[in-house]
């Protein structure tokens, strides 16, 4: 997303409210390797859930229809 793009704006705002509220404020980290682990099994978690708007599939499976 190109900076200073107003449409995109709301967009983005939504998304970081998303992560304070599902990642950064639920988890400690104690140093900048905990935090990638916990990050990376936070992102495996949330790639593997199913999603209304995707037709109940995944985000994984939803982007392994179309490569």
């Amino acid at each position: 997303i190109r900076p200073y793009t107003p449409r995109h704006n709301g967009k983005v705002e939504r998304s970081h409210r998303e992560d304070q509220k599902r990642f950064y404020s639920c988890h400690s980290f104690y140093s900048p390797n905990d935090f990638a682990k916990q990050l990376a099994v936070h992102n495996r978690r949330s790639n593997n859930f199913p999603m209304r708007p995707l037709g109940w599939l995944s985000p994984f499976e939803f982007a392994v229809q179309y490569v």
